[in-house]
């Protein structure tokens, strides 16, 4: 997604602004939040991100029409709320309650790190070499067997393919 980069700042603004329109709809949402925005707004890892990919959204009509409004008003793609990343979110994936927002009608739920980590090496894009390098270091990771195994927990059977490898490997090799 091209756009402007959302920044921390701007994130919470937005949700601040879902959250609210929410409470005028009698509405308490949620939106699990997987990606780039994680990133931005859990660990303070990066500057900002294009967009924020989701898992869950619920109630998904209600939530989605907040954030088309929302949208509007700030200059976002439509899109900036999304969920394209849902289908490579793991079964029973770990999520924590955001400790960034707060709001009474929405609830924020970030992935957890080892699966957020799973899913930028499954991902295998060269762009994620510096997100997977960071969850790496909070993880304690230092090496590929290691960083395997917990791939292979939170994806059962999943097996890597080279370019998969070499995101991990470049990531690691960095850490050096």
């Amino acid at each position: 997604m091209s756009g402007p980069l959302l920044s921390k700042r701007k994130l919470l603004d937005a949700f601040g602004r879902v959250g609210d329109k929410l409470r005028r709809r009698g509405v308490v949402g949620e939106i699990h939040v997987v990606g780039g925005a994680v990133m931005v707004l859990e660990h303070a890892s990066r500057d900002g991100t294009r967009d924020v990919d989701c898992g869950e959204v619920e109630p998904h009509g209600e939530v989605m029409a907040a954030s088309f409004a929302v949208a509007t008003e700030l200059g976002l793609p439509q899109s900036w709320l999304n969920q394209q990343a849902s289908a490579y979110v793991p079964a029973n994936a770990p999520w924590q309650r955001s400790a960034s927002f707060d709001h009474p009608n929405l609830r924020i739920y970030a992935i957890e790190p080892g699966a957020l980590l799973a899913m930028k090496v499954l991902a295998g894009r060269a762009s994620d070499v510096a997100d997977i390098r960071f969850l790496l270091k909070l993880l304690g990771l230092h090496e590929r067997s290691a960083a395997l195994a917990l791939i292979a927990s939170v994806f059962p059977g999943e097996r890597l393919a080279a370019r998969q490898l070499d995101a991990l490997d470049d990531a690691l090799d960095s850490l050096e």
